[in-house]
């Protein structure tokens, strides 16, 4: 997620919000990137903390950890080093609670190359999810089982034949390196395609913004549209999703009483 003025893709002149709890920093490309432990949190609970009954379980959760956090990062990368190379400035990544926000105080940015820098996260992303796809495919030293599994790994409904998983079984691969590659491969897709819908402040919603002269109608279309995905998640009984586009309505319904015009 980048975090940009709401017209003409300008960066906001303002500090990175760092707390005074950070848990990790460091420099990746030259971009300084800090880690708030509420990350480390969450990711375990959507890992599987909340049905943690053994230390047996521990292991998943902390490849699911270390594969989400990798797909997020890249993620942000895709905004920070493509928003320094249109327009300038010094970018920074913070990452606290459900993912990062990747901020520069003093690049400009016209609205196409706001709109790259933006769109240029959940690409990354993709791309990283592609490339271990194609490393899922030379561990396994099948092409198209690989594939396969691969689809398998972000379509989860689509279950493998029994012949697949026989395949699979006979090949006696790492679980561990196999459910890396399944996390990866669902965690940068999916949280792809929840940053790119029109709800502010996800990176869809910064385009929508960027292409909007009123703060307020965003923040109605955003308060919209979170609304009917509610809707919508409950009814297939998505309901952690649902619950994170509640929050996106409360967000967009309070900024929108805020904004003046």
């Amino acid at each position: 997620m980048t975090e940009r003025k709401k017209h003409w893709g300008l960066a906001r002149n303002a500090p990175l919000p760092y707390t005074a709890c950070e848990m990790v920093r460091f420099q990746l490309f030259g971009i300084p990137i800090s880690i708030h432990p509420s990350l480390w949190v969450v990711l375990a609970l959507l890992g599987g903390g909340l049905h943690l009954q053994s230390a047996e379980q521990l292991l998943p959760i902390a490849i699911f950890v270390i594969s989400a956090f990798l797909s997020l990062l890249v993620h942000e990368l895709g905004h920070a080093l493509t928003g320094r190379a249109l327009g300038g400035g010094n970018p920074q990544i913070h990452f606290a609670y459900l993912g990062g926000l990747c901020h520069n105080p003093n690049g400009r940015w016209s609205r196409l190359s706001g709109a790259a820098m933006t769109v240029a996260g959940p690409l990354a992303a993709i791309g990283w999810g592609v490339l271990a796809a194609l490393l899922l495919s030379l561990y396994i030293g099948d092409f198209e089982l690989g594939l396969r599994y691969a689809w398998h790994s972000v379509w989860f409904w689509d279950s493998l034949s029994l012949g697949e998983e026989a395949a699979l079984r006979s090949l006696a691969l790492s679980d561990g390196a196999l459910y890396f590659f399944q996390c990866t491969l669902l965690v940068s897709f999916w949280w792809s395609i929840l940053n790119l819908l029109p709800v502010y402040p996800l990176d869809g919603g910064q385009i929508l913004g960027g292409l909007m002269t009123s703060a307020k109608r965003l923040h109605m279309l955003s308060m919209a549209a979170a609304a009917l995905l509610t809707a919508l998640a409950f009814a297939f009984q998505y309901w952690f999703p649902g619950a994170i586009m509640i929050y996106f309505a409360v967000f967009n319904y309070k900024a929108m009483l805020a904004s003046p015009h």
